[in-house]
């Protein structure tokens, strides 16, 4: 059309009746562009071009429930990045925030995003992450159930200013996060409720808890102001963590309730599991409840922390209440601790717990 034009000027000719087609035309792509729904394929998050994975339907009983369910098949970076924009567009523009996903292969985001135990000096090259599940409503968290498969993801950078980061911002009512390594990777923000996998844990009913199970976290920095951990910064509504492991990480928080594992568990009357956790080496900071498992198990909780060890991490709060497992419990007629051991070294502004 604008080459029609065009050779209407040049001839002398009247081109007002091109115009008014020309406009037309261009008022109908806009109307067009502005409802279209959206596009996941192709679509650019800084350095990497996302792409839509494999989903199958009748490979995986991912839930354990007897039937095969509905899995997207992760490949490489570009289809993890993929996953979580679909977890995290509104259900009403074409995402799913249940979606489950199976991780085929090791995948990295960025490489050497930890030198000699710090944050790169170079961060404006790193690809940023953007936890999926940014909310605690059921309309915002992630409730799907996402397989590790005991592959590794290396290279995650978090820089946030925002509740509720991580790997996983929100993991909601009937999610479930298994069988993933992550190392190599940064988490930070500059609110609460941090942590490398979950940010936090919620549900709207007792029903189906949310489920961390063998994941661990490596060679990483995670550092928040409250609400931090290595697996998780809280977990306060009955969930369960098993079988999670820190390794030669630094779990920081400038603020309260900071722990090798989680930060907070409990706070609402329910029963929440910690059990065959660990963390070796590496370091847990932080000013008050700071834990080498957990920071602080609150009031009203039931926390149960089970067969769970500290294998050299040092633990230091720079107010008070340190802990090789339990930074502080609130009420301790609450708690079950059982089975837990602690081989490390405790520095404590005021006092030791």
């Amino acid at each position: 059309e604008l080459c029609i034009l065009h050779s209407e000027l040049i001839k002398g000719g009247n081109p007002m009746k091109k115009t008014n087609k020309l406009i037309s035309i261009l008022i109908v792509l806009a109307m067009l562009l502005s409802v279209a729904p959206l596009s996941f394929v192709t679509t650019t998050a800084a350095e990497i071009t996302m792409s839509e994975p494999v989903l199958t339907t009748d490979k995986y009983d991912i839930n354990g429930d007897g039937t095969n369910d509905a899995v997207y098949e992760i490949t490489d970076v570009s289809e993890l990045y993929w996953f979580a924009n679909l977890v995290n567009t509104k259900a009403k523009d074409g995402g799913n925030n249940k979606a489950n996903a199976i991780l085929m292969n090791n995948i990295t985001v960025n490489e050497n995003v930890i030198v000699d135990g710090a944050l790169t000096s170079d961060t404006s090259s790193l690809n940023v992450w953007t936890a999926m599940g940014k909310t605690v409503f059921s309309s915002g968290w992630y409730g799907g159930w996402f397989d590790g498969n005991g592959k590794t993801i290396s290279g995650l950078y978090v820089n946030e200013t925002n509740n509720y980061r991580g790997f996983i911002g929100c993991l909601g009512e009937g999610g479930s996060i298994k069988n993933l390594t992550i190392e190599d990777s940064y988490f930070t923000s500059t609110t609460s409720s941090l942590g490398a996998f979950v940010g936090t844990m919620s549900l709207d009913s007792a029903a189906v808890k949310p489920v961390i199970e063998n994941c661990k976290l490596t060679g990483s920095i995670v550092s928040g102001t409250s609400y931090v951990g290595g697996i998780a910064g809280g977990a306060d509504y009955g969930e369960i963590i098993s079988n999670c492991h820190m390794y030669n990480s630094t779990i920081i928080g400038t603020g309260d309730n900071i722990g090798g594992i989680v930060g907070n568990a409990g706070d609402y009357n329910n029963e929440t599991y910690i059990r065959l956790c660990s963390v070796n080496g590496g370091s847990v900071i932080g000013a008050n409840k700071v834990g080498g498992i957990i920071g602080c198990g609150y009031e009203l909780s039931k926390t149960k922390i089970s067969a769970c060890c500290n294998y050299g991490t040092s633990v230091t709060a720079t107010t008070k209440y340190a802990g090789g497992i339990l930074g502080e419990e609130k009420a301790a007629r609450s708690h079950a601790l059982r089975h837990a051991f602690a081989s490390i070294n405790l520095t404590s502004g005021a006092s030791i717990e």
